[in-house]
């Protein structure tokens, strides 16, 4: 009885906080790094830049657009996210690219706050707070939470297929599950998208931040 409350306690993945894995907190740790990368590296006075574009580009998708734009917008650039990451987690190799995904995601939602702060002020960060918030903090922790699911998996593959260790814990099944339920997650967050880019509200607020936008 001793050995095996030894073992199972071994074998217990570690943890910085009870019922968070090690994953989760790595993950995080990447997309804030590349929060900070995104919003560095959006800067008024650099003019044409490829991030001032792509922070331009996006608040033309959210600002404005209506419902359908904004909501389809949304959802597909989550699900491109939650698309590669089956891809990489299916593979033995696909950890180092796993790793890649929160950090680009953070690049965007850092250059995107960035942008609307420097271009329009007061307007920018209500604009902020009431179109972007609350979908893209939904669209990371559901990207975050599948990429540490299936960078689980693929750590679990490069161990039996490499190292020869046991294949337990491998469910390429649950993998495509989760990954359903992750769309399904991605179609509302979408939905929420649209609908508060639709509110007129702040649509009035944000009459600043389109005309910059333009």
């Amino acid at each position: 009885m001793f050995s095996v409350r030894r073992l199972t306690k071994r074998r217990m993945p570690q943890r910085f906080v009870p019922g968070v894995r090690l994953e989760y907190w790595i993950l995080t740790g990447i997309f804030f790094a590349g929060l900070i990368i995104g919003t560095l590296g959006t800067r008024e006075n650099d003019g044409v830049t490829f991030l001032n574009l792509f922070a331009k580009r996006l608040v033309q998708l959210r600002v404005g657009a209506g419902f359908l734009t904004a909501a389809g917008s949304t959802f597909f650039s989550v699900f491109a996210f939650l698309a590669a990451a089956l891809l990489f987690g299916s593979s033995a190799f696909g950890l180092p690219l796993l790793l890649f995904l929160p950090l680009a995601r953070g690049i965007g939602v850092g250059c995107v706050s960035a942008w609307l702060l420097q271009r329009a002020g007061m307007q920018g960060a209500i604009v902020e707070l009431t179109l972007f918030l609350l979908p893209d903090c939904a669209a990371a922790l559901l990207v975050i939470c599948y990429c540490a699911f299936c960078a689980r998996t693929s750590m679990r593959m490069f161990s039996f297929h490499i190292a020869g260790k046991s294949g337990t814990g491998i469910r390429a099944d649950a993998l495509f599950r989760l990954f359903l339920l992750s769309v399904l997650a991605a179609f509302l967050t979408s939905l929420l998208a649209g609908a508060l880019s639709a509110v007129p509200g702040p649509n009035l607020a944000a009459s600043g931040v389109w005309a910059a936008a333009l």
